[in-house]
């Protein structure tokens, strides 16, 4: 996405991004399948599309608020410490407990790079931004509570702070057992638990 983390799309359409972009037709797939999302989401009942997986995620919000006037157009962020592939969790639970300092800078510097992707997403035509960031397992979260409440959730309290002077919600989504951290995770003043 123009201006928010391309990792997603880069990952999704591999040499076909680099493809795509060079020869300038980015667009012309990001139409198509927003038009296909939003056709979908119409066909289904919804009252929210998501534009995701496409070359360019603020023309997407774009085309979205245009030809679904009457949806709301849901804008993506992320910005706080999870762990939602699993394949370096234990790399991130030990640099978290051994190398606070250096892991809270690096959590400042994304967050900061998330709210401005989400002030880009709200003036691209965002009505929702949603946060999926995994916390926890079904076993419990991933951390102790305390590095939840003094690390990660004011944090996420920076990005809810910005999307609601934007004017917009912030909906969560996390997976697992979130009751040892659920009341300082509500306290951040996110609109929504998904």
């Amino acid at each position: 996405m123009t201006g928010v983390d391309e990792s997603w799309e880069k990952v999704v359409f591999g040499e076909k991004y680099r493809r795509m972009i060079s020869s300038g037709k980015e667009v012309d797939i990001t139409e198509h399948n927003v038009g296909v999302l939003v056709r979908t989401c119409t066909k289904l009942g919804y009252d929210i599309v998501r534009p995701v997986f496409v070359p360019d995620g603020l023309r997407a919000l774009q085309i979205a608020k245009r030809i679904a006037p009457d949806l709301l157009v849901m804008g993506s962020t992320g910005g706080t410490l999870g762990i939602p592939d699993g394949s370096n969790m234990a790399k991130i639970v030990k640099r978290v407990y051994t190398d606070l300092r250096t892991v809270a800078m690096e959590m400042r510097e994304r967050v900061e790079a998330s709210i401005e992707g989400i002030r880009m997403q709200v003036d691209a035509g965002a009505d929702v931004v949603v946060d999926c960031t995994d916390f926890c397992l079904k076993e419990g979260p991933f951390f102790k509570p305390s590095i939840y409440k003094e690390l990660i959730f004011p944090h996420l309290k920076m990005m809810v702070d910005a999307a609601h002077k934007k004017g917009i919600h912030f909906i969560m989504h996390t997976d697992g057992n979130l009751w040892p951290i659920l009341e300082n995770l509500i306290s951040t003043g996110i609109d929504a638990l998904h």
